[in-house]
């Protein structure tokens, strides 16, 4: 029996233009915000710090200039 992996493309018009429905309620907003802040922050510490977590897994020129600009 072979190993076969089946993907399934689903383009933007079978879900009406919209991939995910995003969320109304402003305190879910607020958390999404907190997260992706926390995590952006994650980030340029590791670069700017130069954690081994980044010799390991280097950023390309273009990720590092946007840490940069940030």
């Amino acid at each position: 029996m072979s190993d076969r992996v089946f993907v399934a493309l689903i383009t933007r018009v079978e879900l009406n233009n919209v991939p995910f429905k995003p969320s109304e309620q402003k305190s879910t907003l607020n958390e999404y915000s907190r997260m992706f802040s926390r995590l952006l922050c994650s980030v340029l510490r590791t670069v700017r710090q130069n954690h081994k977590w980044c010799q390991d897994y280097p950023f390309d020129e273009k990720q590092l200039k946007a840490v940069e600009d940030v």
